[in-house]
Formats: structure tokens, sequence, C-alpha cells
């Protein structure tokens, strides 16, 4: 199952000096749309066509919450695409995106259970859950698991191709 989150949409005051990104908001949808994500895998699962495809979901537990509207939000924070500013700006909210992701998939899997694969060594163990979660994130995986194998994608772009 796969979803995007507008990234421009949560900029407050855009095209003035006072534009910021509401973080607060930001977080609160990365987490909402966790949960829809599994919502819909849920619902779907016995909707695919081939055993293959409902055994790997089951077991798996695959989503991937992505992003858009990044050029938008760049303008209306008044960023250069490309600067230093930018570059740290959106490691910063990618860093919240993929923590706040983690978190939601360790509070569902308290309430569901991880996915069957889930192996804890191998997901603790991960350069994307040590460069991304922080502590508190990582002490509710320890405690409680995941409850998906992936969260996070970014569509492929023919733009970026050429």
């Amino acid at each position: 199952m796969l979803g995007s989150i507008n990234w421009g949409a949560f900029v407050d005051k855009p095209f003035t000096e006072e534009s910021s990104f509401n973080e607060d908001e930001f977080r609160e949808a990365v987490r909402d749309g966790v949960i829809a994500l599994n919502e819909v895998l849920d619902e779907n699962i016995e909707l695919l066509p081939l055993e293959e495809q409902k055994e790997a979901a089951r077991e798996l537990r695959q989503i991937g919450l992505g992003d858009m509207g990044i050029a938008d939000m760049l303008i209306k924070l008044g960023i250069r695409y490309g600067s230093e500013e930018c570059n740290e700006f959106l490691d910063r909210i990618s860093k919240i995106m993929a923590d706040e992701a983690l978190r939601q998939s360790a509070l569902l899997a308290r309430d569901n259970g991880t996915f069957p694969r889930y192996e804890e060594e191998y997901v603790l163990g991960s350069p994307f859950v040590q460069e991304n979660a922080t502590q508190e994130t990582i002490r509710l995986i320890e405690k409680y698991g995941l409850r998906n194998s992936q969260l996070l994608t970014i569509a492929p772009n023919y733009w970026a191709l050429i």
C-alpha cells in the first residue's frame, strides 16, 4: 500500500518572511498516514489476485509512505533548491518522517503484533534505524517490535531520470 504526504501543505504563512514549517502537524500526518496504510493493507490482503501476493502481504506487511510537494514547500519557505540550507532542512524533515513512521509502526505492533518475519536483531542493527530513530523510538522498537517490514518510499520520477 502506497500513499504520499504533501509537504507543501505544512507551510504556515507561505511566501512571507514569517513562513515556517509546521513540524507538529507534519508529525501527526506521518502517524496518521502509517495508520491509514496499515488499515488499507488489512482490508485489501484478501483482494490480491495471487496467493503469493497475499502471503507476502501477510508475512511482511509492507507499506510505503512517500512524499510530494517538496518543491512547492521550498518555494513557500523561500529556500533555494540545492542550497546548504535546503539540504540541511530536507535532512531534518526526512529524519522526522522516518522517526515518526518507525514510532507509529512500533505502537501498532504493541496493539497488533509484529509482522510475522520480524527479526529484532536485524531491525535494531539496521543502519536506517540507527541513523533515523530517536532513542525513545528505539526503546519502543525494542519493547514492541515493528508492525511493518517497510514503511517509507520515494516514487520513481521521470524527471529525476533525465
